[in-house]
């Protein structure tokens, strides 16, 4: 880490020689608290993904850049589920080891301009620019494969963890894009659970 300094000199005069005095403050403790207070403020404590607030700053962002370049955007909700039935029956600590490896899974899975957060509870968010409604499927599909490898409590197959996917796409010219696509994905994430779990499906513009 580098050494920052914060410096200050004056002149003074001392038997008709003029001279510096003054003094420095090491300012990387200062720095490096007002980081960790950004990061606090912007990253959801238990998964280090992005809170729900930055992530949707985020994707109205892109959202914009959207709008304004005639780009492609899609937008993945995911829902752990049964994550109720995880805590009851495992304990709210085994919940939180689930909600860290879902956070991991979906880290290792997205490229480095994607936005990933924690949407709310046991929900996530990824936001894809420049993703085609296929490529977010078979993104969607990937992760949900990988996180059936993701035990719970024990190698059991009923221990296997699963998530319900919805996937949605945003167009130029909606001037209500951001609700709107919110809306699409979650609607196409409970079509997923009445579906059964433990799959993907997709509303598109």
């Amino acid at each position: 880490m580098w050494l920052q300094l914060a410096m200050t000199a004056t002149p003074r005069s001392l038997e008709g020689r003029r001279i510096w005095s003054g003094y420095a403050l090491d300012l990387t403790e200062k720095r490096q608290l007002e980081l960790e207070l950004q990061v606090a403020a912007t990253h959801d404590p238990l998964t280090a993904l992005l809170n729900r607030r930055e992530l949707l700053a985020r994707l109205a962002h892109e959202l914009a850049r959207t709008q304004r370049y005639g780009r492609t955007l899609s937008i993945v909700v995911l829902d752990i589920d049964h994550f109720k039935a995880i805590n009851d029956q495992h304990g709210h600590l085994a919940g939180d080891r689930v909600l860290v490896r879902v956070a991991d899974v979906l880290r290792r899975s997205v490229r480095e301009p994607d936005q990933t957060g924690r949407y709310g509870g046991e929900e996530f968010l990824l936001v894809l620019p420049e993703t085609s409604l296929s490529e977010a499927i078979a993104l969607a599909e990937r992760v949900r494969e990988r996180l059936q490898d993701v035990d719970i409590a024990g190698p059991e197959p009923s221990n296997r963890l699963s998530a319900s996917f919805g996937i949605t796409n945003v167009v130029p010219g909606d001037s209500n894009a951001l609700e709107r696509a919110l809306a699409r994905a979650d609607q196409a994430m409970y079509e997923a659970k009445k579906a059964g779990r433990n799959c993907v499906r997709c509303i598109a513009v």
